[in-house]
């Protein structure tokens, strides 16, 4: 849009145009995918390239497949560790399962990542590796 002296103005668009795209389930679910990433992300030490690129991933799943068959944790797992693998800064599948369980318990409930047992991130990997 132009104004009095001929410069451009970038005009914001209104709240029902907004907002209507952000209300949609898959985005709210890729929003909440994109928390959890950086959370699990940051606990690992991954740089920020790797996290980023794991977003840009679980935001273009539920773009082409707004209705995944697999639960969002675990495809924001899976986005995880193919980030890893992209960005070459390669995580072992059981370390990531870990530290995810470890960040989906209470905040009252924090247990060390190395005391997690091998059964629960052994229940976790087929979803995971289904998402992948």
């Amino acid at each position: 849009m132009l104004n009095n002296t001929g410069s451009v103005v970038a005009v914001a668009p209104s709240n029902s145009e907004r907002h209507e795209l952000l209300d949609h389930p898959a985005m709210v679910s890729a929003a909440r995918s994109c928390v959890f990433i950086k959370e699990v992300g940051r606990s690992m030490g991954f740089p920020a390239r790797t996290i980023g690129t794991a977003q840009l991933l679980i935001h273009r799943t539920y773009i082409y497949r707004s209705a995944p068959t697999v639960a969002s944790s675990d495809l924001a797992i899976a986005c995880l560790f193919v980030a890893a693998k992209m960005e070459e800064t390669i995580k072992r599948l059981r370390d990531i399962l870990a530290y995810s369980y470890v960040n989906s318990l209470p905040d009252g409930a924090r247990i060390d990542v190395q005391s997690v047992p091998t059964a629960v991130t052994d229940k976790m990997r087929p979803n995971v590796l289904a998402g992948e």
